[in-house]
């Protein structure tokens, strides 16, 4: 199976080119004329267990890497009282094998 590389460029001619220089190479190319085509190209096929880094952090992880992923949000104390937080943990192949709605109780070292 050939190595696949997305191309994201709204300039046609550098596309054609790196296309077709990239296929001669022989890599499967995907190709995006804009930001918002190139976001949907990258998703991954849902339950393929593929988690795309993008972005500063994508230059700090390797496939196989342990990531955490954490979100954030702002919220004001009326809904700060109603919030559960949702823990998810998977395999090694990214399958989820427990969730929780209560944050686990660090040790000290």
């Amino acid at each position: 199976m050939a190595t696949k590389i997305l191309i994201a460029d709204d300039e046609p001619n550098i596309v054609i080119s790196l296309e077709f220089l990239l296929k001669r190479e022989g890599y499967e190319v995907v190709v995006a004329h804009d930001g918002v085509q190139a976001l949907e190209r990258v998703r991954a096929e849902r339950g393929s267990g593929t988690i795309s880094i993008n972005g500063a952090a994508a230059r700090k992880a390797a496939a196989g890497d342990l990531l955490i992923i954490a979100t954030y949000a702002v919220m004001n104390e009326i809904e700060l009282q109603s919030f559960e937080p949702d823990l998810v943990y998977v395999d090694s192949r990214n399958r989820i094998i427990n969730q929780s709605k209560e944050i686990p109780v660090q040790a000290v070292a």
